[in-house]
């Protein structure tokens, strides 16, 4: 399987970015995208692969098929909001989950009867390293293989004869829900496994769009630091009514050692004690997004497996973020004992096999 096709469907770990030509002509929106095979007047017929010449078509090396196969499909557009409505349906039952971008879940088994049509809306943010007010993001090594920084709107179809009869693109200018973070919470770009903020779509409508800025790694003192200008580019897309959810700790209590995401990052430079430089940073960052009218929401962070023997997992970080969204007088979530009531549910670690001391009766 290409590598590119893979990566964007969440079937391999290995990733390759294959940026747009600038040359790249954007459909314009609103914009209906047609797979049936007579295409509705005044909409866009999808019959081949994604074309600088079009902006838009199938992608990752993938078309719709007759017997359900998952595909692709990408459409050349500039960062912001937008709207998606996919209608589902074909000659046999189906069940179909929609991923955008890196993986993002955006809807989850929906089934359409063999000769129906089902219609779902849910709302996507694109964004670009440029920062309005100036200057880039720094890119590491991951985000330049993320189809999050791309110049596309990208859509991953899987499932069960896979049905796909239209796709309506529109610009939208929902609230948007910010998501700040480390590994546990970035856009992982599989095969397996995830984050939590990863599926944090599913569980919207299209009245919200999920801005997932997380990256592995990082901590709040390197999030904001000029080599990598992250909270910059936040600041610049903030508006009154979003929301930014901030979940950091994990890396921020190692106090040596390398970075692996970041080469020229060691842990001692970014290593912020619990009670003082942590505390007084989610404070800082909940006083500047209230600045742009956004409401900030100071989240906990998750817990290691390995210490749920203990329930005292990030020694005084959890404590310390919940401190933070007091002192800051904004919600906070518990994310911390949420997470390992449920490694505790899961059972920790593998559970032994039983064996048998007799062979059965």
């Amino acid at each position: 399987m290409p590598i590119r096709t893979a990566f964007a469907l969440g079937l391999s770990s290995a990733s390759l970015l294959l940026a747009s030509p600038l040359l790249a002509v954007p459909p314009s929106l609103p914009a209906t995208f047609d797979f049936s095979a007579k295409p509705a007047p005044n909409a866009l017929a999808v019959t081949d692969a994604y074309s600088p010449a079009t902006g838009f078509g199938y992608d990752f090396n993938t078309r719709q098929t007759p017997d359900g196969k998952p595909f692709g499909f990408s459409a050349q557009l500039p960062e912001g909001n937008y709207k998606v409505t996919v209608t589902f349906g074909g000659d046999a039952d189906s069940t179909t989950t929609v991923r955008a971008e890196s993986r993002r879940l955006m809807l989850e088994n929906i089934h359409t009867p063999a000769g129906g049509s089902t219609t779902e809306s849910f709302a996507v943010n694109l964004r670009s390293p440029h920062i309005s007010t100036g200057g880039d993001v720094g890119l590491d090594p991951t985000d330049k293989n993320s189809l999050d920084w791309d110049d596309k709107l990208s859509l991953a179809f899987t499932g069960t004869n896979v049905a796909v009869r239209r796709i309506t693109i529109e610009k939208t200018t929902v609230p948007t829900l910010f998501v700040l973070g480390d590994s546990t919470v970035v856009d992982q770009p599989g095969p397996t496994g995830g984050s939590w903020a990863q599926s944090l779509p599913r569980w919207f409508d299209a009245g919200v769009a999920i801005a997932n800025h997380a990256e592995s790694g990082e901590t709040l003192k390197a999030f904001r630091r000029p080599a990598e200008r992250r909270w910059d580019k936040v600041l610049s897309q903030l508006q009154p009514g979003d929301y930014v959810f901030m979940q950091f700790g994990t890396n921020d209590s190692k106090n040596h050692g390398p970075n692996n995401i970041y080469p020229d990052e060691d842990f001692s430079q970014t290593y912020a004690p619990a009670n003082t430089d942590y505390k007084n940073l989610l404070i800082q960052y909940a006083t500047e997004t209230k600045a742009k009218g956004a409401t900030p929401v100071i989240l906990s962070p998750m817990g290691r497996r390995a210490d749920t023997h203990s329930r005292n997992s990030l020694g005084d970080y959890p404590q310390a973020a919940l401190d933070a969204a007091k002192d800051a007088h904004c919600p906070a979530i518990d994310l911390n004992s949420l997470s390992i009531d449920v490694y505790l549910a899961l059972g920790q670690g593998r559970r032994p096999r039983l064996q048998r001391r007799h062979p059965p009766q």
